[in-house]
């Protein structure tokens, strides 16, 4: 789920625990060790090499560093990360103790599995792609992590941008990924919707297709300008991802209204467990206007690798930085979104580039606290500065 990220506090404690050691190994030299590595690398952090309890010849696939065994590695002043699974401790632990060696940090099997999911690439039956139609909004909430209330003047995606990126992102992806995420602000404002839900399926024939709103126009695209979206997603395969606002909405219409088309409808409160019922809630996502967040926040970030956001040619780890301009505009502040932060999908060479890409930290993650991230009641937004940053 969206939020089963690694552990932060725990990352915290190991990130202390390595800042103390001038020489560091790792123990194991498997796949989720070699993420781990992949982790540190990104972080600054120097690893002098891997640990194994035998000789291990397999080749390495991230890079290359030292293997050693345990008979055969010098210890002195040295710290060592156990990453290895749980079920080898026995074998492990008494043997460091054998040596009188008890300099170790032993992470919890829940990070040593979820750090290496939040860093290995997505295969195309994996990976999930958003991208707004249009940027503005008609319900106004607070903390909105795409920044709509905060929108000044109407924004809609060109249908032919649209079409150029989708046609090259079937072309990287041999025309399969997972899921693809039609959205906003609010995307039934766009006059043309219907048109995109059709690209999207001519394109990729296989995927899962959502689109998510806040169903305020639903019950009137029956006879939208651009024809019925309802026809229109029953024709695709389009399913209707709806969230539940505490505003009066006429859900049993709707979901009569999707009975009557034969379209696929989801209702729930909250988008990371699909909950139908449970009560919506707003999460703040503050920001450090100095940019001074320490490197291993990153890996614990819901939208990182995890909301994979497209948008003009260009595609980005998560779905705030794209659109982190219209904070800048509306508090007259100066965030920094440059070109570091995403990769061009039309200069990429493959799929594994892209997929590659959205595993590394970006420089704008220099900006987001994850680590005081916190959710309150959902509300309509006041579109001032506290809603983004605390202490002001």
């Amino acid at each position: 789920m969206i939020f089963d990220q690694p552990h932060f506090y725990e990352i915290e404690d190991m990130m202390s625990f390595v800042a103390k050691h001038r020489r560091l190994f790792i123990y194991g030299s498997a796949s989720n060790q070699e993420y781990l590595l992949k982790f540190f690398d990104i972080c600054d952090v120097n690893v002098d090499g891997y640990i194994t309890t035998h000789q291990d010849d397999r080749p390495l696939c991230y890079r290359n560093i030292p293997k050693y065994t345990l008979d055969t590695v010098d210890l002195e002043n040295a710290g060592i990360v156990i990453g290895l699974s749980d079920r080898y401790f026995d074998g492990v632990i008494p043997r460091l103790r054998e040596r009188g060696f008890s300099d170790y940090f032993i992470m919890s099997e829940f990070n040593k599995i979820k750090i290496a999911y939040k860093l290995t690439p997505r295969p195309r039956d994996r990976m999930w792609v958003e991208v707004n139609l249009a940027d503005h909004c008609n319900l106004n909430c607070q903390m909105c992590d795409h920044f709509s209330q905060l929108v000044k003047e109407p924004y809609f995606l060109d249908i032919e941008v649209f079409k150029r990126d989708m046609e090259r992102l079937a072309e990287l992806s041999g025309n399969h990924v997972d899921i693809l995420k039609l959205q906003g602000g609010e995307p039934l404002l766009h006059k043309d919707v219907n048109k995109f839900a059709e690209i999207t399926r001519s394109l990729f024939p296989e995927s899962i297709i959502y689109f998510f709103t806040n169903g305020l126009l639903l019950l009137k695209s029956e006879h939208s300008v651009g024809g019925n979206f309802w026809q229109c997603c029953k024709d695709n395969d389009v399913t209707i991802q709806l969230t539940e606002y505490p505003i009066n909405l006429n859900i049993p219409a709707i979901e009569n209204k999707a009975k009557e088309y034969g379209a696929k409808l989801q209702v729930f409160g909250e988008v990371a467990d699909r909950v139908r019922g449970k009560t919506k809630r707003s999460v703040k996502h503050p920001f450090d206007l100095a940019g001074n967040i320490d490197k291993p926040q990153f890996v614990s970030c819901y939208h990182f690798n995890e909301t994979i956001t497209l948008r003009n040619g260009r595609l980005y780890t998560c779905s705030i930085i794209p659109y982190a301009h219209y904070f800048n505009e509306a508090f007259e502040q100066h965030l920094e979104i440059g070109n570091e932060n995403s990769i061009d999908i039309h200069e990429a060479k493959s799929y594994e580039e892209i997929a590659e890409f959205v595993t590394m930290r970006v420089p704008f993650c220099n900006y987001c606290d994850i680590k005081h991230r916190r959710t309150a009641q959902w509300a309509r937004s006041n579109r001032e500065l506290e809603e983004y940053v605390d202490g002001q």
